[in-house]
């Protein structure tokens, strides 16, 4: 039996903490003295959003007397680290690819300057490459032609896309007709036949995915070990 495998980026998630250069970079504190931090996740329908808002009311619960931490909906990653290095956001979650370009000044952030004013706090979860398709699409070489959502434009989600569909020689600006869209919206896109495959990267299972099972039938597409490993030689925060 040919072995399925499914990615999932290494150490993938973290926190990040503001640390240097940022112009705004002290929590501030409220008139009863409560250290207020904001965290930027991602959309509601993904798993940071939800995760986040678990670890802000446990942590608020348990230090209630000294801290209160507010969660928001974001574009998740890159808008993340973002945020945390101008915007006064103390802390954030990311996958750890994200980080390491922001932090070497590479793919969605070449020729940009490297972004040090962070810091990783903690690993919190392995994150998952899911490719959804409709039943006509098989294998990820199938989805050259067709109309793929790679998740939000800029985001850590379309560079995967970009790296895994490379490895299949498919060029994700010329040989798909290339969406940008939410995972809620790449679900109903998918159901409503707008797309033919999405891909979403995210801790499992995703509500997007999940909620999407229990109305359409859809294929979850796999690597073949010769592309997985391929992958994993050239970016050392992919594992399986």
């Amino acid at each position: 039996m040919k072995r399925i495998l499914a990615l999932i980026l290494a150490g993938v998630l973290v926190l990040g903490l503001a640390a240097c250069g940022n112009s705004d970079p002290a929590p501030a504190t409220d008139s009863a003295g409560f250290t207020k931090l904001s965290m930027p996740t991602g959309g509601t329908s993904g798993t940071y959003y939800g995760f986040c808002g678990v670890v802000s009311q446990v942590l608020n619960e348990k230090l209630s007397d000294t801290l209160n931490i507010s969660v928001q909906s974001t574009g998740a990653s890159s808008a993340n680290i973002d945020l945390v290095d101008t915007n006064g956001n103390q802390l954030a979650i990311v996958q750890n690819d994200v980080m390491y370009y922001a932090n070497s000044g590479t793919d969605m952030y070449d020729g940009k300057d490297p972004i040090t004013s962070f810091s990783a706090v903690m690993s919190c979860y392995p994150e998952h490459v899911q490719i959804i398709a409709n039943k006509n699409i098989t294998s990820i070489a199938d989805l050259k032609g067709k109309k793929v959502s790679v998740g939000d434009a800029g985001s850590g989600v379309e560079f995967n896309a970009r790296q895994i569909l490379a490895a299949y020689d498919i060029d994700i600006e010329n040989d798909i007709s290339k969406n940008n869209q939410s995972f809620a919206d790449s679900a109903d896109s998918l159901k409503n036949g707008t797309i033919d495959a999405a891909f979403v990267v995210a801790g499992y299972p995703t509500t997007a995915v999940t909620e999407l099972a229990t109305t359409y039938d859809f294929n979850l597409l796999s690597l073949d070990e010769e592309h997985a490993n391929k992958l994993m030689e050239e970016y050392g925060f992919y594992t399986y």
